[in-house]
């Protein structure tokens, strides 16, 4: 049975005269459950927001000890 990997996206924004206006920057933050609690498991900051999430977290994954977990990615 696959894991569930947890997922949110913040784009990042500046106010400009008054109004928020994204910066183009985007951070990740990852979750699991344990014990039947959320549990962070990661943040990846200041991607770019034509960056593929899902690319990102794979790799974040991979650098991480996470790689060879069968995962299912659900975005909160």
């Amino acid at each position: 049975m696959k894991k569930k990997l947890y997922y949110s996206v913040t784009k990042e924004t500046q106010v400009i005269n008054e109004l928020d206006e994204c910066t183009g920057f985007k951070s990740i933050r990852m979750y699991g459950i344990e014990n039947n609690e959320l549990k962070s498991i990661g943040v990846i900051n200041d991607l770019n927001n034509y960056d593929k999430t899902i690319d990102a977290i794979q790799e974040w994954l991979d650098d991480n000890g996470y790689g060879d977990d069968d995962l299912d990615f659900i975005l909160l």
